[in-house]
């Protein structure tokens, strides 16, 4: 059974360890892909970076997210909005984006 595994992360470092355990795993190729879900009009690039290296996308598995420290409604949220804004683009429209993209590719699989 082949695989090609796609990782993307914000940290090289997590990029790498996790790429030494698929390639132990018995992956055939792990392709590493930087990036910081919080950017949303460019979630998609990961996924087109995917389908160039390895020319389909059969699964998605989307499981980022972001959270300030501290409760919710407690500091810095009611200090800076722009804290709820940010985390609602990463949990929740960055996955959007990628679904909605991914769609026609998965479904050609």
């Amino acid at each position: 059974l082949q695989a090609n595994i796609a990782i993307v992360a914000r940290s090289s470092d997590n990029l790498r360890k996790v790429r030494h355990e698929a390639l132990s795993r018995g992956a055939d190729a792990v392709q590493l892909i930087q990036f910081d879900f919080a950017d949303v009009d460019f979630s998609w690039n990961c996924g087109s970076k995917v389908i160039e290296e390895f020319g389909r996308l059969d699964y998605l598995v989307s499981k980022h997210a972001a959270m300030m420290p501290g409760l919710f409604l407690a500091t810095p949220f009611m200090q800076k909005p722009t804290y709820i804004q940010q985390t609602f683009k990463v949990n929740l429209f960055s996955h959007i984006e990628l679904a909605v993209k991914a769609l026609p590719h998965l479904e050609q699989n």
